[in-house]
């Protein structure tokens, strides 16, 4: 028996909610419905939602109104709201459309197992990427990624980066990209089975803040960075940086520039590594550490 849905009233109009999935990544799709004009409006857009977001977080259709996403915002039902991409509160969102709330958390609902491994930070640091590694060699592993990336060559596949999550270790990730650099591969290596441990990211969808820095601001820690990283990711933080007023992600830049101070990644650096003759985007003219650095 469906559940009763509480009306959503806004500017003198009164809504229904319709929680469902988008057909092809089965990720959340929020509508709002006019119950007079039965006209629809979807709250969100399809789109790559930054890794690390959960299966609750929507990108914004800035189509719908800022008013309206105001409202949301002040009724709860909607948190962690930026330009880009909130979180739908589906405590709230269970009074607006119980059934499709209870139908997107029984579908997401998933045990996470794990590897007899990564069960402390120091493991981890030490041992993520050859852990890694080891697992990429294995046949049914490379069988299993043809299936999905055609032509797909473990062995050429390039280190990204690495990242500690400090609160549970078996939960840290390593990145890798293929060597024409058009899929990347985040991996979590201590969680058990293929599907758990593989999220595949085509060039045109990834990009370092809706990756790296997400985790970075969510709490994780650099482990490493490759070589090759480097440089673009110096492009993205620049470009970012330039915005004052662009406060997304603020935490994972700091802790990045701070990776950099440490291990001595400058623009000279990077330069020589890039055999670069010119290279504008100097993030460290904007580092600016809390406290005295050692």
């Amino acid at each position: 028996m469906k559940e009763e849905k509480e009306v959503f009233e806004f500017n003198d109009k009164k809504y229904n909610f319709n929680v469902g999935f988008d057909e092809d990544s089965k990720l959340l799709k929020l509508t709002i419905i006019d119950i007079d004009t039965k006209e629809e409006q979807l709250v969100n857009i399809s789109g790559l939602i930054p890794h690390g977001a959960t299966p609750d977080c929507i990108l914004i259709n800035d189509l719908i109104g800022k008013d309206l996403i105001s409202e949301l915002e002040k009724k709860n039902i909607l948190e962690e709201v930026n330009s880009i991409y909130a979180q739908v509160n589906f405590k709230e969102m269970y009074k607006y459309d119980p059934n499709g709330v209870k139908e997107f958390l029984d579908y997401h609902t998933h045990k996470v197992e794990y590897e007899d491994a990564g069960k402390t930070q120091d493991e981890v640091k030490r041992n993520i990427r050859n852990f890694t590694e080891e697992y990429l060699k294995r046949q049914d592993v490379k069988e299993q990624l043809d299936d999905i990336v055609w032509d797909s060559n473990t062995e050429n596949y390039i280190f990204m980066y690495s990242l500690l999550n400090k609160k549970n270790p078996q939960d840290s990730v390593i990145a890798y990209c293929d060597e024409g650099a058009e899929k990347i591969f985040l991996i979590t290596p201590y969680q058990k089975g293929f599907d758990d441990k593989f999220e595949i990211v085509p060039d045109w969808q990834f990009n370092y803040y809706g990756g790296m820095m997400t985790f970075l601001d969510d709490g994780y820690e650099i482990i490493d960075v490759g070589e090759g990283s480097h440089y673009s990711i110096w492009q993205e933080v620049y470009d970012r940086l330039l915005e004052p007023k662009d406060e997304r992600y603020k935490k994972g830049v700091e802790k990045y520039m701070k990776y950099c101070k440490k291990n001595n990644i400058t623009k000279e650096s990077i330069m020589k590594s890039f055999n670069l003759e010119h290279f504008n985007e100097n993030i460290m003219e904007f580092y600016k550490p809390k406290v005295r650095e050692r």
